[in-house]
């Protein structure tokens, strides 16, 4: 079993099984994943990806009623470093990496809006320094109805982990709030402490659970590590809080 470890960034949550609810998450899509390990969703560390973030459903109500999806924001972890990870140049020359870096979304036709937001980060390399990268992303001004899916792809860049530490996997979490019409949203959003969980009737919170993948090391832990420990990955409150609206950061719905 993996040592669970902690930074500034991370925080750790209880996580349920929700066997019935298995296809009925907005999550990242399994059949993407560079299987390395034992699970689905996991990625080589330094590797480059295509990522979708998969629309399965829809929203509904308590009586049933069914209201069709007209957005997703999906928030990036990428708002500070992590310890005992990094970035190289051609040289091999180290620097300091973020959890995804030089995001690129493709445009999805499903929504009339593509939206990149982009903000502060801890500094990392990525041809050249960088200290602003893309923090969230919308595909908003949609239809998705219950009787059909849609996959939201982007591209990312995943970190190397130092091979002298311990780190065996980083699981990483995507927070997402979906927007559907009559102002009905599911936030997946793995806590229960952010400005959505309010008492809105038309609003169901997640706050269990976000869509998520890992990267996974390549290289053999040293001896010493055992079968080493994972590092969790959630953005903070305040990142939900700010970037997740329909209207907010970036341009306006």
């Amino acid at each position: 079993m993996f040592q669970k470890y902690s930074t500034k960034l991370i925080t750790i949550f209880l996580l349920s099984v929700l066997s019935n609810l298995t296809m009925a998450h907005l999550n990242v899509a399994p059949e993407d994943a560079i299987a390395v390990g034992d699970g689905s969703r996991e990625y080589k560390e330094g590797s480059s990806a295509f990522v979708d973030i998969n629309i399965s459903h829809d929203c509904s109500n308590e009586e049933g009623k069914h209201f069709a999806t007209t957005g997703v924001a999906v928030l990036l972890p990428n708002g500070m470093g992590i310890q005992d990870t990094y970035t190289s140049d051609f040289s091999g020359e180290k620097y300091d990496a973020n959890a995804v870096m030089g995001v690129k979304q493709r445009v999805n036709n499903t929504f009339q809006k593509n939206i990149v937001v982009k903000g502060d980060v801890q500094p990392f390399y990525n041809h050249g320094i960088k200290t602003t990268d893309v923090r969230a992303l919308k595909w908003l001004k949609g239809k998705v109805d219950n009787d059909h899916y849609d996959n939201l792809e982007f591209k990312v860049n995943f970190p190397k982990i130092d091979p002298d530490s311990c780190v065996a996997k980083i699981k990483m979490y995507f927070p997402s709030m979906q927007y559907c019409k009559n102002d009905y949203k599911i936030g997946w959003i793995n806590t229960a402490d952010s400005k959505y969980g309010l008492g809105d009737e038309k609003t169901r919170i997640t706050d269990t659970y976000a869509a998520y993948l890992n990267v996974v090391r390549t290289s053999d832990l040293p001896e010493s590590c055992g079968e080493g420990y994972l590092i969790e990955i959630q953005p903070s409150v305040e990142d939900i809080n700010y970037y997740l609206d329909k209207v907010g950061p970036g341009k306006h719905f």
